[in-house]
């Protein structure tokens, strides 16, 4: 009878540990700002922007879910804390010496705390990456592969993902916490950051 008591008691303190757990768990999600990435738009339309820009919404949101910092939407399911829109408005080869491939974003992000949406950042970020050759019309066609990571246009995507998605971090966490920042001029970090791109 007693054995019997002492496993009841261990069962219920077991599920005790386990619904703290649980809740704690989220409490820490619903702490973190919920951000909706809606998918990113192709303004370039060349032979090959656009599935360079359906692979930018999952490459941003990978990123940004890696570093664990928001709680993280495609879709829209319910009233979100922010909103980030992208448009692919340049994808193509600069014929120069030796030609380039110029990539840029056209980045939004909104803030929807209050009645009215406010437009918190609004920029465009791009990058250039050299070429040893003439890229080819099938350039972004394999983009899980080994081969396109390593290509031209892997490296330029991988790049201005890491811009794309430390602009919205910064940004996001300013907005969020900003006690945390000088009470004086407050300069965001990317500002002081070199801009190699």
């Amino acid at each position: 009878m007693r054995l019997f008591l002492f496993f009841l008691l261990f069962c219920a303190a077991c599920n005790r540990a386990s619904e703290d757990g649980l809740s704690f768990s989220l409490s820490r999600n619903s702490m973190k700002p919920n951000v909706l990435i809606l998918p990113t738009q192709d303004e370039a339309t060349t032979l090959t922007s656009l599935t360079v820009a359906e692979s930018f919404t999952n490459a941003v949101f990978d990123r940004l879910e890696q570093k664990g910092h928001f709680q993280l939407e495609k879709e829209k399911k319910f009233r979100h804390q922010f909103l980030v829109e992208m448009q692919l408005i340049e994808c193509d080869e600069i014929e120069t010496a030796p030609p380039e491939l110029a990539m840029s974003m056209h980045l939004k992000i909104l803030e929807l705390k209050g009645d009215k949406p406010k437009v918190i950042l609004q920029e465009i970020l791009g990058v250039n990456t050299l070429l040893e050759k003439p890229l080819c019309p099938h350039s972004a066609m394999s983009q899980k592969s080994e081969e396109f990571r390593i290509s031209p246009m892997g490296l330029a995507q991988a790049k201005l993902t890491r811009v794309i998605a430390d602009r919205i971090e910064d940004y996001i966490l300013y907005h969020e916490k900003p006690d945390s920042w000088n009470s004086g001029e407050k300069i965001l970090p990317s500002e002081n950051k070199e801009k190699g791109i």
